[in-house]
């Protein structure tokens, strides 16, 4: 049962883009109480998402991880070891800042704040920071922040 407006917001994006690229027939959502904001399985049969970490999130948060785990359901990479991982992260995030850059630019600064706080944040630090650093966007945001 959808609670808040920024929940009714994801899923309704989300399945806009997974229909955009024929996905939605066969995509389940999932409420998890994990604490992740949204992950994609490794099936591609289900999208997972946790009401609370979703309604912590701006607009342009929500947009990005809507549409980087429909990169992840695209691409449908092995995620088993750090390269496995760094390669999936990338691909899955270069989408997602590919399709807002061509259709939601207002919210590409935002987008890229957002994953400079992750990667300073987030405990697998190294994976994502590799990953990230692969996108000339962030990579160009992330230098000019004056960080090496």
């Amino acid at each position: 049962m959808v609670t808040s407006n920024k929940e009714r917001f994801f899923r309704e994006f989300f399945w806009y883009w997974a229909g955009r690229f024929s996905l939605n027939k066969d995509i389940k959502i999932k409420i998890t109480k994990e604490e992740l904001k949204a992950a994609a399985d490794d099936s591609g049969k289900y999208l997972y998402y946790n009401k609370k970490e979703i309604d912590n999130l701006t607009t342009a948060e929500l947009i990005d991880i809507a549409l980087h785990e429909i990169g992840h359901l695209i691409n449908n990479l092995n995620y088993n070891t750090e390269e496995e991982k760094i390669n999936a992260e990338y691909a899955a995030e270069n989408f997602a800042i590919t399709n807002i850059k061509a259709h939601y630019i207002k919210y590409l600064n935002r987008v890229l704040e957002s994953l400079y706080m992750e990667i300073k944040t987030s405990e697998e630090t190294d994976i994502y920071k590799q990953a990230y650093m692969k996108i000339p966007e962030f990579k160009k945001y992330y230098e000019k922040k004056g960080v090496k």
